[in-house]
């Protein structure tokens, strides 16, 4: 069957065991997002976008990941894609800030 696994896994659903489905977390989509959410800091993107603290996020990317099952290896990489995604753009928008200075006119001799 062609396809990722993973995707085949949340539209079919993962039973727990007394039955129930268990439901993918899936990231809100850009145009849910509020009003204003290209100014708020990396942090509070990472809080809103995952719906945790980022103690909660410390601890589920200290799960080993041999021994999670699908539910729990999904959350783990959405929580590490997100944090990555936050960390390198503002480990980018530091490094052009600090480009900027030392080629801004002001501070050549």
């Amino acid at each position: 069957m062609p396809g990722s696994p993973l995707k085949r896994q949340r539209k079919a659903g993962i039973r727990a065991d007394d039955g129930s489905v268990i439901a993918f977390l899936y990231m809100p989509r850009t145009r849910d997002l509020p009003h204003g959410w290209r100014h708020w800091s990396p942090t509070e993107k990472i809080k809103h976008l995952l719906g945790m603290s980022l103690d909660r996020c410390y601890e589920i990317l200290s799960w080993p990941l041999a021994e999670l099952d699908p539910l729990h290896l999904s959350l783990r990489m959405q929580v590490w894609r997100v944090i990555f995604m936050g960390g390198t753009k503002a480990l980018t928008r530091l490094w052009w800030e600090s480009q900027r200075e030392r080629c801004s006119p002001e501070s050549r001799p």
